[in-house]
């Protein structure tokens, strides 16, 4: 391979004597522009989406990331423990200075960031360029329906940053470059909550690494040096507007059983599987079974070429997989994580073929023209040159029923369904004011938790939450439990209903004398803004 193009030598490899790694974004950049296009193929507005941005202005006009609510009527007045701050400032300062398109071009520079640093960290594995490629789309291709405009993507960033880190660290030998985890937690912990992932592998990394030179060498200096940047990555994790809170609402995240039940993407993969598997075969594919393939794969390669050098990433994907079948949402992680020790043993695996048959590895199939074209190709289908965002498949908003609330001046406290509750907001805020939305654990008491999960669950006290809490009108969906619990009350009258809402209204109120009969109404496809 001398004189090779894609051949990238360290001086530190040449010192060390260390195989010549193969650098996709230095050899193949178009292909790795394609694999961050696919990352971002998928261009669809949240339910946060609007409230990030609501949040944003809030924190921008004020000039400070510490907020009292003032669009709910469970939690008005109280002081909101905002751990994504960051992450809704920057969004709010895309879309204001570019409306849609300031959003797509920050999702594709977290996408380009998330895709950059894993090249970089397959590039330590010593693989091929061909299979660098096809676990480097793959992944991309795996992210694409999770890498939308939320908090998490600056996470995926910065986990595959991390993921780069750690791979040069075990295949080329202890450094320096580690260090520079500590100020990346300080900034991460004020972007999203997924730093408790980063620093889970940090963990797992200086304790195997620890453990595994003292059990050959009895050496602890560097197992010492890990563990003082995993604790130096934690206390980073404090240098934000809440403090000690920040681990708080992590911890309510996941720990409290009733509200991730009422949240999907909370479920335990085996959950999330059943519940798609009757929904939506789609779903199912993306949620579950990409996934899934990943861990196999990373089990397959793993017996067919076992090795110790890399046991810490091994070890950290194993982590991550048992969290993933914990909560559907560590599945996301888990295939960046996987993607590094993926790579070592297929890219062994293939090498050790071609060495048995005589075959030289080479890289053909590989066509730039062909990638521009893919690039366009899915630029164009990523809606990338529209001046609006889509709802995700099969997700419908409130669309004809606010429009109805506006059009006739309805306006209160609104209980709804908690995926809505960031369009009601943007729509008929503050004048009207929800029960609860996306800040959950930043902001809503526990009881206003449970009492929320109590009603969407039409589980037994549904009618006293209903009866406790001041509210106006019922915004739900029809046929859902709370559709049920609200339609069987004698104190609230059905005012309008289409094929996603249904919306109720106190009996004997204005609203409910005003129409007598329910208005049957239709619900237009909705678009972020």
């Amino acid at each position: 391979m001398a004189g090779h193009p894609e051949v990238e030598v360290s001086d530190r490899a040449k010192e060390q004597g260390l195989p010549r790694r193969i650098n996709l974004v230095r050899s193949s950049p178009i292909f790795v522009l394609l694999a961050i296009v696919a990352a971002s193929v998928e261009n669809y507005a949240n339910p946060e989406l609007w409230w990030q941005i609501l949040s944003g202005r809030q924190m921008l006009q004020a000039w400070q990331p510490r907020l009292h609510d003032v669009y709910s009527y469970t939690a008005y007045g109280h002081l909101m423990r905002d751990d994504e701050w960051l992450a809704e400032v920057v969004t709010t300062l895309c879309y204001g200075a570019a409306g849609v398109t300031g959003l797509l071009v920050m999702k594709l520079l977290c996408a380009g960031a998330t895709v950059v640093s894993l090249a970089y960290a397959l590039a330590q594995t010593g693989a091929s360029a061909r299979v660098q490629r096809i676990v480097l789309f793959l992944v991309a291709l795996a992210l694409a329906p999770n890498m939308q405009f939320r908090p998490q993507i600056f996470s995926f960033a910065i986990l595959a940053f991390e993921m780069a880190l750690l791979a040069r660290e075990t295949y080329c030998g202890p450094s320096r470059s580690l260090w520079l985890l500590v100020p990346v937690f300080a900034l991460w912990a004020n972007l999203h909550a997924g730093f408790v992932a980063g620093l889970a592998a940090m963990g797992v990394f200086a304790a195997v690494t620890g453990l595994a030179d003292f059990r050959r060498s009895g050496a602890m200096g560097r197992g010492l040096v890990l563990c003082a940047i995993t604790l130096g990555c934690a206390l980073a994790t404090l240098v934000n507007p809440i403090g000690l809170q920040v681990w708080g609402n992590v911890w309510s995240a996941l720990s409290d059983v009733l509200w991730q039940k009422a949240i999907v993407e909370w479920q335990p993969m085996l959950g999330m599987l059943a519940y798609d598997l009757r929904t939506s075969l789609a779903n199912a594919i993306v949620d579950c079974f990409v996934p899934l393939g990943f861990f196999i794969a990373l089990a397959v390669f793993e017996a067919l070429e076992p090795s110790s050098d890399d046991l810490t990433l091994v070890m950290i994907a194993a982590v991550f997989i048992v969290a993933a079948f914990h909560t559907v949402r560590f599945s996301w992680f888990a295939v960046i994580v996987i993607a590094v020790p993926l790579a070592r043993h297929a890219g062994t695996f293939a090498a050790r073929r071609s060495a048995i048959k005589g075959e030289v590895e080479t890289d053909s199939g590989f066509s730039p023209a062909v990638s521009v074209a893919l690039i366009l190709a899915l630029a164009w289908a990523g809606g990338f040159f529209t001046g609006r965002l889509k709802m995700k498949t099969g997700f419908r908003y409130p669309a004809g029923a606010v429009a109805f609330m506006k059009q006739h001046g309805l306006h209160g406290n609104v209980l709804s369904e908690f995926s809505w509750a960031s369009y009601v907001m943007w729509h008929l805020g503050p004048q009207s004011r929800i029960f609860i939305d996306e800040r959950a654990e930043t902001l809503y008491p526990d009881k206003v938790l449970k009492d929320y999960t109590t009603f969407y669950l039409g589980r037994p006290g549904a009618e006293r939450v209903l009866a406790e809490y001041p509210q106006q009108f019922v915004l739900v969906p029809p046929m859902s439990p709370g559709f049920a619990v609200v339609a069987r009350n004698p104190n609230w009258k059905l005012i309008y209903h289409d094929n996603v809402a249904s919306l109720f209204a106190l009996a004997g109120s204005p609203a409910a004398s005003e129409f007598p009969t329910p208005v049957q109404g239709t619900s237009p496809r909705t678009f972020f803004p």
